[in-house]
């Protein structure tokens, strides 16, 4: 089904094959990832404006996130051992290029122009690269005691995650400002981590067991507030609004649930075709992103307004405006009236 008014779509001419990575507003325009190319599509229309591939080879790559005047987004080598970010324009030329070792996750700083990188570099092991968007610099780099997965900035310094279930060093860590550990939150696995500026919100697998359960904290506190049993670790909070999924392996139920008491708002009258790995609210609209396809419900109380299953979990949200991607079409989404 499909209740949302379709505003344009563009085929993305002579795509390689591969993964589609969050589109990047620029001006009037937007620019969108997949694999090794970059697609320059007109916001208004959908026009498709030019394609460049900016690496020779199809590449791995982690994430993109919005540079002045392009994105920056990352090259990481099928070894694992070595990788770089780059810079693209609008206009599809790389930029700037700047080595780090390979890339695992980079999160853009909120409120700042800086982007936070976690790095695995052979024989140096694993840092924190904090990275300046604008000048493609290195402001800072503070190695770990730990492969890290993910990354979030704190008053005190950063939260990290680290996922390996079988590992006892699993869990969330506080580092501070100079990069001292100076505690370890959970023990579990943590496999997914989302904040705002009042709350943080982990979703963990606990040790050689498929069970899930999601914690929130206050952001400032970092005290516990509630915990509950999950049945998959897809998590985004925005606002007053926390959405997961409840249910369990034989039906997996998106939701949005209070962030503050854990009391559930609405949650699907029926189960997601399949196992939602990451979830975000945007606007009147709650998306989850399943390996078939994006599943869309209205925020307000959880109906279903569309089942995509040609898109992946590539968002971008602006105005009205709701912009999903696979690897072949970017399609916009109306939201006015939601």
């Amino acid at each position: 089904m499909n209740d949302l008014p379709v505003r344009w779509s563009t085929r993305l001419v002579d795509a390689p094959l591969g993964l589609v990575w969050t589109p990047v507003r620029v001006g009037d325009e937007i620019l969108v990832r997949v694999n090794n190319a970059a697609f320059r599509i007109d916001m208004a229309d959908g026009t498709l404006r030019g394609r460049s591939i900016f690496n020779s080879q199809k590449s791995l790559g982690s994430f993109a996130a919005a540079a002045p005047g392009g994105m920056v987004t990352n090259v990481n080598t099928d070894g694992g051992e070595t990788g770089y970010l780059v810079w693209i324009a609008v206009d599809g030329r790389a930029t700037r290029r700047l080595e780090l070792g390979y890339v695992k996750d980079a999160a853009p700083a909120a409120g700042s122009a800086e982007l936070d990188v976690l790095v695995y570099r052979p024989g140096a092991g694993n840092h924190l690269v904090v990275v300046d968007r604008a000048a493609g610099t290195i402001v800072r780099s503070i190695e770990l005691p730990f492969g890290a997965s993910s990354s979030l900035r704190h008053d005190r310094g950063w939260l990290l995650s680290h996922t390996s279930p079988t590992d006892d060093g699993a869990g969330l860590y506080v580092i501070d400002e100079r990069g001292a550990l100076s505690g370890r939150l959970v023990t579990p696995a943590v496999a997914n981590m989302v904040a705002n500026e009042r709350w943080v919100a982990t979703a963990m697998r606990e040790p050689r067991e498929r069970r899930v359960h999601i914690e929130v904290r206050d952001r400032g506190s970092l005290d516990l507030l509630w915990s509950n049993p999950a049945a998959a670790t897809a998590l985004a909070v925005d606002g007053d609004d926390l959405a997961t999924v409840q249910g369990d392996s034989a039906g997996f139920l998106p939701a949005l649930v209070d962030p503050e008491t854990g009391r559930t708002r609405w949650r699907a009258g029926s189960p997601a075709a399949s196992r939602p790995h990451i979830a975000g609210l945007f606007g009147p609209v709650a998306v989850f992103g399943i390996v078939t396809g994006v599943v869309v419900y209205r925020r307000s109380n959880g109906e279903l307004l569309g089942y995509f299953q040609d898109l992946s979990y590539a968002v971008l949200h602006s105005g009205d405006d709701l912009i999903l991607c696979g690897s072949s079409k970017v399609v916009c989404f109306s939201l006015a009236g939601l």
